[in-house]
C-alpha cells in the first residue's frame, strides 16, 4: 500500500460537502435584535447596517428624501456585493429588493427577509396609511423568500403573498425558546387560586404597548382590581422608562398597588408559577 486509496468498483464517492453560501445580513440601527443576530451568526453572515453611508434608520423625523438618497447610494456601493449568494434582511428593508430591481444582483443571488416584527400585523390591522401599506406590500412580495418566526407571521405572510400573486416562498422557524426550555415550562402548574397575572415582553417604545396588547390588559385589570382582593399584574421584560410612564398613566392616578415591573428575567419559571394567567 502506498498510502493512497481508490474507490471500490461500483462505488461512487460523493463530493465533499460544500460550505454554507456567503450571506449578507442587512440590519437596522443601533444593532439587530439579539435573536436575529444569533440566527445570522449561525449561518456565518456578514453584518451590514442598512444605512452604512447615510445614517437614517433608528432616527426620528428623518426627511423622506434623505431616506431615498441613502437607499440609492447604499444600493450602488454595497460592500463586496458580488461576493454574496444571499442577502438576508432584518425585516422588510428596501435595500436588497432595490438592488435586485436595479439589476445590481446576478440571477443566482437571492433575497430573503426575516419577518419577526410588527409589520405584517400592522398591515393587517390597518395601522399604516393606504400608501404606506401598498408600498410595504410591494416590497415584501418582491423578496425571493420570507423567513417567518412563528405560525402567526407565516399565516399573515401567506395572505399577503397570495393577494399580491407573488412567487415569494415562505419558510417558518420556531421562536427563541429551545425544545428543552419549552418542555420544562410546559410541566409547570399555574397558580390558579391566586389573582395574579403576568405579562412577558420587551417594550422599548410606547407604540409597542399597542400592538402587544398592554393597553387592553391595563384597562381590563383596572376594572377587575376593585372586585379581586390581592390582584396583581407583574410586567416582565426590558421596559423603557417612557413605556413605564405610559403604562402607569393608563393604570390611573398615583402608583397602582396592583402593578409591578420586574425587569428582564433569565428564568421564567417563578414568574409563570406565581400567576394564574
Amino acid at each position: 500500500m502506498n498510502g493512497s486509496c481508490s474507490p471500490c468498483p461500483g462505488v461512487t464517492i460523493p463530493p465533499a460537502a460544500a460550505g454554507p453560501p456567503p450571506v449578507a445580513f442587512v440590519h437596522g440601527r443601533p444593532a439587530p435584535h439579539w435573536l436575529h443576530a444569533r440566527l445570522a451568526e449561525s449561518v456565518g453572515a456578514t453584518f451590514v447596517p442598512v444605512d452604512f453611508f447615510i445614517r437614517w434608520n433608528g432616527l426620528e423625523d428623518v426627511p423622506r428624501l434623505k431616506r431615498y438618497v441613502s437607499w440609492m447610494v447604499c444600493s450602488l456601493f454595497f460592500p463586496r456585493r458580488n461576493r454574496y449568494s444571499i442577502f438576508l434582511s432584518e425585516g422588510c428593508h428596501v435595500l436588497p429588493v432595490l438592488m435586485a430591481r436595479l439589476g445590481l444582483l446576478r440571477s443566482s443571488q437571492r433575497t430573503a427577509a426575516l419577518m419577526d416584527n410588527e409589520t405584517l400585523y400592522f398591515i393587517c390591522a390597518g395601522f399604516y396609511s393606504g400608501s404606506t401599506c401598498r408600498w410595504l406590500r410591494r416590497v415584501i412580495s418582491s423578496y425571493d423568500a420570507l423567513i417567518c418566526v412563528g405560525r402567526m407571521q407565516t399565516e399573515l405572510a401567506g395572505e399577503l403573498v397570495k393577494a399580491e400573486r407573488s412567487a415569494t416562498r415562505i419558510w417558518t422557524i420556531p421562536s427563541a425558546l429551545s425544545q428543552r426550555d419549552c418542555s420544562r415550562l410546559a410541566r409547570l402548574a399555574p397558580a390558579l387560586r391566586k389573582p395574579h397575572l403576568a405579562f412577558l415582553g420587551h417594550l422599548l417604545h410606547p407604540w409597542r404597548c399597542w400592538y402587544k396588547g398592554v393597553d387592553l390588559l391595563i384597562e381590563a385589570v383596572k376594572q377587575l382590581a376593585p372586585e379581586f382582593e390581592g390582584l396583581r399584574l407583574r410586567v416582565a421584560g426590558d421596559v423603557a422608562e417612557e413605556c413605564r410612564q405610559d403604562i402607569r398613566r393608563r393604570a390611573g392616578p398615583g402608583p397602582a398597588s396592583w402593578l409591578e415591573f420586574v425587569g428582564p428575567l433569565e428564568d421564567l419559571a417563578p414568574l409563570f408559577e406565581d400567576a394564574s394567567l
